[in-house]
């Protein structure tokens, strides 16, 4: 497993730092163990919160204050989380 990016490629390390970091066997498996828990548990809620709004919105328009929040805080999180992994 190899821990360089398509920058590494292009631009120097900065001076004082090894051109690659040692990653342990150990921080490469709970990196797959964090990543194998943390997907599936973001599908699940983003189905249920999903549902919640399909089920506010499509027999009857129902969406009241708390649902525009949990839209917003979804929206917000989504966001930083793409703006954070830089796609």
């Amino acid at each position: 497993m190899s821990n360089t990016t398509a920058t590494d490629a292009t631009a120097p390390p900065p001076p004082g730092i090894p051109q690659e970091l040692p990653i342990s066997p150990r921080a490469a498996h709970l990196a797959q163990v964090h990543i194998g828990v943390t997907v599936p548990l973001l599908l699940l809620t983003t189905a249920i919160f999903a549902t919640r709004m399909y089920t506010r919105i499509r027999p009857r328009w129902r969406i009241e204050a708390c649902e525009w929040f949990m839209i917003a805080g979804y929206v917000r999180f989504m966001a930083g989380d793409l703006l954070r992994r830089g796609t």
